[in-house]
């Protein structure tokens, strides 16, 4: 078969475990279904490194039925963008933080239990941040889990109203960000949300 260009996001044949050359999945698009093909790594020429969530371009081809990528190289994302804050912008940042340490706060989710979508770890965790300001709060996903029951049975509900899970995120995620914020008029604490792999909304 003719070799191609395949682009997708690097992620694991399991739920649990390392990533190595047996257990990459190459996972395309969510709009276009976010289907996932085993990826052949034997064939790679030349060195590379691969994580979870890495958005990847793979040469090679297609030859078997299960649509399994035999990769023959690897191609990395774009390099990250340049700083762009100045260092008398860093300097300004200090003087006002009267030489204290920065203060960042990372949480990963999910950010429910396994039986409820009350979202109570992140109202937790939001409260605790409220007290102690720290300058920044980072949060990971998954927002709304892929592999939570209600998301494997698609039944999403807030009350008794079925919803969807971008609507699930706004009302429980995007609307207690707000609030928090709401609550900081002056601005101590900025919020930075990055997706996971098993979030079922892909861009919050």
């Amino acid at each position: 078969p003719n070799p191609g260009l395949f682009v997708g996001r690097v992620c694991l044949d399991a739920l649990e475990g390392k990533l190595n050359k047996s257990s990459v999945v190459l996972e395309g698009e969510r709009a276009d279904g976010a289907y996932r093909v085993p990826l052949d790594l034997t064939s790679v020429d030349g060195s590379y490194a691969l994580f979870p969530g890495q958005v990847v371009g793979v040469k090679g081809c297609a030859p078997s039925e299960d649509g399994t990528v035999v990769a023959r190289s690897v191609v990395g994302g774009a390099p990250a963008p340049g700083a762009t804050t100045t260092r008398g912008e860093l300097r300004t940042f200090a003087s006002q933080q009267g030489g204290a340490p920065l203060s960042v706060w990372v949480a990963a989710g999910p950010y429910t239990t396994a039986d409820d979508l009350d979202y109570a770890p992140l109202h937790d965790l939001l409260a605790a941040a409220k007290a102690a300001k720290p300058d920044c709060v980072v949060l990971l996903g998954p927002f709304v889990d892929a592999d939570h029951p209600a998301a494997k049975r698609n039944e999403f509900s807030e009350g008794e109203e079925a919803v969807d899970a971008a609507t699930l995120f706004v009302l429980k995620v995007a609307w207690a960000l707000e609030r928090a914020l709401d609550a900081d008029p002056d601005g101590a604490t900025q919020f930075v949300l990055a997706p996971s792999t098993r979030d079922v909304v892909g861009a919050p």
